[in-house]
């Protein structure tokens, strides 16, 4: 009895990697093997004629209402004091972590004390949310934003550009081909690749520098690659490259050496080749050594970043083509940003709640009828077997416990991985933890299976009688449901993967 016990807890659990491993996408993402060459240590830019270093000037800022189409934002004016007048102009573009017309503020400050005028137009709210963003739309937004800009007094305009951070590097490029207009493009950490290639490039950088053992990688293409429930962001695929093509501005792209989240050898690489599809070359690329993705250092912006900002702008266009063209520390990137597989239908957007609710409602469901049909007779009689009835309250509580135990130590994994923190002990402990949990699940489950024979009811004894179909109702639904638990978590690594 033991050895078929063991025997059959071992089947399971290979039967659940097996299943876990077949059943959606792998994750094997390619070396990058193309390198820029960073010229020089230097993150400077040096022309021939003299421009006005930050602090030159005094600032002032003044709150302006810009009237869009069916919405009125905030937009904050910075300009420098007694600038004489012709002087370049920057439109500021927020990321996702972004949107209120004071952001930037630094930025906008150093810019100004230098001799750029300076506009941060709030994010415009009521067309963004988690689920629907249009890239396009944002950047007429935007664009309405820069010809304020371009009007102001004191301000050329025919030397106002854009800035886009993060995803406002997706609309800065977008904005410059609606507006030829626009001067120049200023990218900060910027994605390039679609946000989807972007969101699995960035989760398996986050993972590889927190150590985490191999098979939770798989959940990158399963999570990243899968339909939203219900509906919704397909903005995730959107694809710049169209307008990065037909890009003719000079382009400033800045990164952090620190930045994980961002493919920051790729992404330079492909916007030059974009461009060069219409004959442009004027793409300067920085790097600031232990800057994170917001371009900081210890909390302050990294050093050199607000000069470097001033003396590109004020320096064009003659640096637009200084030397070096790439400057400043070595980045790496070790893998490429690439297309994400989808999963099955099976494990796709809706179906793959319905399974998790299915699951749910089967282990609940199960308890309930039962204790239902016990009310009109107002006693709690007709029960399971002891030891039947014990057996499957564990099967419930143990599947319960594996999928509770896993997202712990998920949300574990990415409060180390997003903070840049390392912790051994609790994501190799914490998994190991999370694995020997889904191999007890297994073993209860099958327990409980041998103990109760229910393909042989001439097995249950008089006992089983008085359960009634109530009873066997609650022994399926409580063992089905943990049976989907369990295929849930395999589906997600928790088992061994058999191939």
């Amino acid at each position: 009895m033991k050895v078929r016990f063991v025997l059959a807890v071992l089947g399971t659990i290979l039967l659940l990697g097996l299943i876990g491993s077949i059943a959606g996408p792998r994750w094997q993402p390619e070396p990058l093997t193309e390198s820029l060459t960073v010229e020089s240590p230097d993150v400077g830019v040096v022309v021939d004629r003299q421009t006005a270093p930050v602090g030159t000037y005094e600032t002032t800022s003044t709150d302006l209402e810009v009237e869009l189409d069916g919405a009125t934002v905030t937009a904050r004016l910075t300009v420098p004091v007694g600038a004489p007048d012709g002087q370049p102009g920057m439109l500021f573009m927020h990321g996702a972590g972004t949107g209120s017309h004071t952001n930037f503020a630094e930025q906008a400050q150093a810019l100004a004390s230098a001799g750029v005028h300076v506009l941060v137009p709030a994010k415009r709210m009521d067309t963004y949310t988690t689920t629907s963003r249009d890239y396009v739309a944002m950047a007429r937004d935007y664009l309405v934003s820069w010809e304020l800009l371009a009007s102001s007094p004191g301000v050329d305009p025919d030397a106002v550009g854009v800035y886009g951070e993060s995803e406002g590097a997706w609309i800065a490029p977008v904005a410059a081909v609606l507006e030829p207009r626009v001067a120049f493009v200023v990218l900060v950490s910027a994605p390039v690749v679609p946000p989807r290639e972007q969101a699995a490039f960035a989760m398996d950088s986050y993972l590889r520098n927190t150590h985490v053992p191999w098979p939770v990688f798989r959940a990158i293409p399963r999570a990243t690659g899968a339909s939203v429930p219900g509906g919704g962001m397909e903005y995730v695929d959107f694809d710049v490259t169209p307008w990065q093509r037909q890009l003719r501005q000079p382009v400033l792209m800045v990164y952090g050496t620190h930045d994980a989240s961002m493919p920051i050898v790729q992404g330079p690489i492909q916007l030059m080749n974009d461009i060069a599809e219409v004959g442009n070359d004027r793409c300067t690329v920085r790097y600031f050594a232990d800057a994170n993705h917001g371009l900081r250092v210890d909390g302050d912006l990294a050093p050199g970043f607000r000069e470097l900002l001033a003396d590109w702008t004020l320096g064009l266009p003659e640096s637009a083509t200084a030397s070096p063209r790439v400057a400043g520390a070595t980045p790496e990137q070790t893998y490429r940003a690439e297309p994400v597989d989808s999963p099955r239908w099976y494990a796709n957007g809706d179906m793959l709640v319905w399974s998790i609710v299915g699951s749910a409602l089967l282990l609940v469901g199960g308890p309930l009828l039962w204790v239902l049909t016990a009310l009109p007779r107002r006693r709690v009689g007709r029960r399971l077997p002891a030891p039947v009835a014990r057996h499957t309250a564990a099967t419930g509580i143990a599947a319960v416990a594996v999928i509770v135990l896993f997202v712990a130590y998920c949300a574990q994994v990415a409060d180390l991985a997003l903070n840049y923190r390392t912790d051994d002990v609790v994501v190799l402990g914490g998994w190991i933890a999370v694995q020997a949990a889904g191999a007890f699940a297994a073993a209860v489950l099958v327990h409980s299976v041998m103990v109760a024979k229910p393909f042989h009811p001439g097995r249950w004894s008089s006992g089983d009688e008085r359960a009634g179909l109530a009873g066997r109702l609650l022994w399926w639904a409580t063992h089905a449901g943990a049976l989907g638990l369990l295929l849930i978590a395999a589906y997600w690594g928790v088992y061994p993967p058999v191939l």
